[in-house]
């Protein structure tokens, strides 16, 4: 297996070893959703209760809990049967994977979601949900899933 990131001896740091963008992504739309909420609650503390999601992380906050479908992998997201319904009161949730997002190579559909260690697409899992106490959590664990097939 070839590494995109090597460890200098010498100087004690992370070396790039290809062209590969490096992005936060992975943590980018969690840390906007966390971010949101609070400040909808700093904001405006007469509201109990709140959701918010912006595709495929959603956080539930406050007073309340909220029924989140988690959508079948390889499936139509917003017209399939989902694979389960979540009930959840003040936790987040994050899905990632092939299933909403890919790219077409040669014919063939690849995750959009980059292994760092081969800057290869992750093709293992298809499509991997996490809930945590924030959305930042759950994203960077739900991309981390989708990626190394761990936490089946």
């Amino acid at each position: 297996m070839t590494f995109c990131f090597r460890t200098s001896r010498c100087w004690g740091r992370l070396i790039r070893r290809t062209e590969q963008p490096l992005t936060l992504n992975a943590i980018a739309k969690g840390t906007i959703v966390d971010s949101v909420v609070l400040a909808l609650q700093s904001e405006f503390p007469q509201i109990e209760g709140l959701v918010v999601n912006i595709g495929g992380d959603l956080r539930v906050a406050g007073v309340g809990q909220c029924a989140v479908t988690v959508p079948a992998p390889q499936r139509d997201a917003l017209n399939a049967t989902p694979l389960a319904v979540l009930q959840l009161a003040n936790q987040a949730i994050a899905t990632s994977g092939m299933s909403e997002r890919s790219w077409s190579v040669a014919g063939r559909a690849v995750s959009h979601i980059m292994d760092p260690r081969t800057a290869l697409p992750c093709v293992q899992v298809p499509s991997a949900s996490v809930v945590a106490a924030d959305a930042e959590t759950a994203d960077v664990l739900a991309s981390s899933a989708a990626c190394t097939g761990r936490g089946r």
